[in-house]
């Protein structure tokens, strides 16, 4: 473990990300032991609430982040506790709004811009890049005590025993929200049982729904353009320009399945019977199929068992693969969970996917 590590640090090779991403926050330097350290405001100005809004419906969100280091929050000193968090700017935009009014040092990481849980699964969230921090930000000639307030959701990602051992700094796990900070260390950084809750309530559900809709929605052009080369084919009767109408209206149905995959299955989640992600989601599938069957005159425009079939198993496979896919952004499964439901479904759907095509291309040919 010990190659492991020294290795990575003689081999860091950090990104080098502009000042421009946080100028705007800070607010003066403070005179350190080390040097000037630059302060950040806990204020949230237009730019950060427009900036928010963005990387939420999924825009510019691989270059949201801020430039690793220390920053001092308020007028901390010596003594002032070390918070340790990840450099996607939404984070530290929270974490900063949260804590206002206390004094404490604030040493980003880099996690390539993602957010603490999903650096801390992915890897970049490591014991490994807090070593490094520690040691390039010279955090022992800064502070008087030998402790950093790490954010729980990151524990999976780090070895407290390796920082200790190679820093001499001992970490603690903060609680889930960075809201529960202020109470954590007036608590003498004890939390309490709700401060260790994750908790993924219809708000939360619906802000990681709302950017599933965005990336998902780009499926339809896809789906379009399948469906209207399948009528271009199939429908000899009709000119272009009422074959393109039937292709759109054909498309609608796939536009109402990515909403429902995207928002109602993550919305309606606690109430869905069963317990996997796919199978929840294969409920609201088959509702949505039956309306469509249903009224097949007022979306389909066809009666062909074969194409209805097609449409059936496609809209089926897009929500049931929407569904699956919120597992990587629920707190409601493992892990272990996550890839064996996947390992389990993907197939299915593959499966799924051809029948349909084949449907579409026999009621050409046939």
């Amino acid at each position: 473990m010990e190659d492991k590590i020294i290795k990575k640090f003689n081999n860091k090779n950090e990104e080098s990300i502009s000042d421009d991403k946080i100028l705007h926050l800070v607010s003066g330097t403070i005179d350190s032991s080390i040097g000037e350290i630059k302060k950040i405001t806990e204020e949230w100005l237009m730019k950060d609430t427009l900036g928010a809004i963005s990387v939420r419906l999924g825009f510019g969100r691989d270059t949201y982040k801020v430039p690793t280091g220390l920053y001092a929050l308020g007028n901390p000193n010596s003594d002032s506790p070390v918070l340790v968090t990840a450099n996607y700017k939404l984070t530290l935009d929270y974490v900063r709004r949260d804590i206002n009014g206390l004094d404490v040092w604030i040493l980003i990481i880099d996690t390539k811009g993602v957010n603490v849980w999903c650096a801390a699964g992915k890897g970049t969230f490591s014991t490994e890049e807090i070593i490094y921090q520690i040691k390039k930000c010279k955090l022992e000639k800064l502070v008087n005590h030998r402790e950093l307030i790490l954010p729980q959701l990151g524990a999976p990602g780090v070895e407290a025993y390796q920082i200790l051992k190679y820093t001499g700094f001992t970490a603690h796990y903060g609680p889930v929200s960075s809201k529960d900070i202020k109470a954590y260390l007036k608590n003498n950084k004890k939390a309490t049982t709700e401060m260790r809750k994750v908790n993924f309530n219809t708000v939360d559900r619906l802000t990681v729904a709302v950017l599933e809709l965005v990336h998902s929605i780009k499926l339809l052009s896809y789906i379009f353009l399948l469906i209207l080369i399948t009528t271009i084919f199939s429908e000899v009767s009709f000119n272009g320009y009422s074959k393109f109408l039937i292709a759109l209206n054909n498309t609608i149905p796939y536009l109402v399945a990515i909403i429902i995959g995207s928002i109602f299955v993550p919305l309606l989640l606690p109430f869905i019977p069963f317990k996997m992600f796919s199978v929840k989601a294969l409920v609201l599938a088959v509702l949505w199929s039956f309306v469509v069957i249903r009224y097949k005159e007022v979306f389909m425009y066809i009666n062909d068992w074969r194409v209805l079939t097609a449409h059936v198993l496609g809209l089926t496979s897009v929500i049931v693969y929407l569904g699956l896919n919120f597992t990587g952004s629920s707190t409601y499964v493992s892990f272990s969970g996550v890839y064996k439901e996947t390992i389990l479904t993907i197939p299915v759907l593959v499966v799924a996917i051809f029948m349909s095509l084949a449907l579409l291309v026999s009621k050409i040919f046939i």
